[in-house]
């Protein structure tokens, strides 16, 4: 699949989640894609990590640290044990 594919997908799936009928949903979907090609076609777009979702990903590793599970959580979160230890000094 696709970044296109997946974005309208993505666009369905919360559109239907907020109630909103399955023809609305894909004509949005629709439309934020062409947006998409025509605004951002041929070029690498950058998505950073929002500030938001760092912090909830760091308030979920502080609720599941034992004091002993360091490696687990830095493979489950895709970060280094150094990063794991920042998180739960702060």
């Amino acid at each position: 699949m696709t970044f296109v594919e997946d974005l309208a997908d993505a666009v369905r799936r919360i559109m239907d989640r907020c109630g909103a009928d399955g023809a609305l949903a894909e004509a949005v979907a629709r439309e934020l894609v062409a947006w998409a090609c025509r605004t951002y076609g041929g070029e690498r777009v950058y998505i950073p990590a929002t500030r938001h979702r760092l912090a909830d990903r760091n308030a979920a590793i502080r609720r599941e640290f034992n004091g002993r599970n360091h490696a687990e959580l830095a493979r489950r979160y895709r970060v280094s044990r150094r990063t794991i230890y920042r998180i739960l000094s702060r």
